[in-house]
């Protein structure tokens, strides 16, 4: 029998960087399950997490930051064999170790539906809309989707505001690949995980729980937040200019397809002439065609 299996050390954490919001306090106490908040504030002070002070990996982008900890955790959750993270706006209504217990019972990695955007494309849609991120950036991102992985774009996306995950390697490499997306493209990780999941043939659970409210959770639960970080004002910041920019992208690619069919539909029409059965049937083409002309000239 797998000891830690039967008696897994158990990590809880959150990631909380740049002053964005308050620290919500845990409501529930969970004894077996340790509670760690990651955070850059050193005067922040907590009576149910235990605060571990960092340093951002990126001092000018916080949110990125956020997410490296958020997908590939911390060197102090290395001692441990489960994980359970969840974003500050998240309320516990049970025991951590409830919903690992439930959450991992038949694979080392657990992640929400997404139960209001039907697909990753309206995901898209909906980022690029609320201006959540770059919109050359999104479409960018999008458009090498659409080359690479269509059929992704029309499954239901996930909600990463809750990942309950087993550290092995395995879940290691999606989580690294999962990074390199995030770093790559937009700081939305709910537009990238599914791609990455699938990139790295990765076995995982979908809970299917409604993201607002369940018997286990409430969200959102804001405390004090600041001005909305999550909308993108950066100095390219023009909707009008940036749709432009999405649909040339969009254009852009769909040429080289069209291009890529008129090449290989050619590449084709040489083969067949150049074939045997095409020789053959000279005879018969041009008695065909003498026909024609002699049906025209009475």
């Amino acid at each position: 029998m797998d000891i830690s299996r039967a008696h897994p050390r158990r990590v809880l954490y959150t990631v909380l960087l740049g002053g964005y919001e308050n620290l919500n306090e845990l409501e529930v106490s969970d004894p077996s399950v340790r509670a760690i908040c990651f955070t850059d504030n050193p005067k922040l002070v907590s009576s149910t997490w235990e605060l571990v002070v960092m340093e951002p990996i990126f001092p000018g982008d916080h949110i990125r930051s956020q997410r490296l900890i958020k997908i590939l955790g911390h060197p102090i959750l290395d001692q441990f064999d489960e994980w359970l993270y969840i974003d500050n706006t998240v309320r516990l209504l049970k025991l951590p170790s409830f919903i690992l217990d439930n959450f991992l019972k038949d694979s080392d990695l657990a992640i929400p539906n997404h139960s209001y955007h039907k697909n990753l494309r309206e995901e898209f849609t909906v980022v690029q809309d609320s201006s959540l991120d770059s919109f050359e950036r999104i479409a960018e991102q999008l458009c090498h989707y659409e080359e690479h992985f269509p059929l992704l774009l029309d499954q239901q996306p996930l909600w990463t505001a809750i990942i309950a995950r087993r550290p092995t390697l395995l879940i290691r490499k999606w989580s690294e690949s999962w990074a390199q997306h995030v770093l790559r493209y937009s700081r939305r990780d709910q537009l990238s995980v599914l791609v990455t999941l699938e990139i790295n043939k990765t076995i995982f659970n979908r809970i299917g729980v409604d993201n607002f409210s369940s018997d286990f959770h409430q969200w959102p639960n804001l405390n004090e937040r600041k001005e909305d970080r999550r909308v993108y004002k950066g100095p390219d910041y023009n909707p009008d200019i940036l749709h432009l920019q999405e649909e040339n992208l969009r254009l852009s690619i769909e040429n080289q397809r069209l291009e890529l069919e008129i090449r290989d539909a050619r590449i084709s029409e040489n083969n067949y002439i150049k074939s045997r059965s095409w020789k053959i049937t000279r005879p018969l083409r041009d008695a065909s065609i003498a026909f024609r002309k002699l049906w025209q000239s009475t």
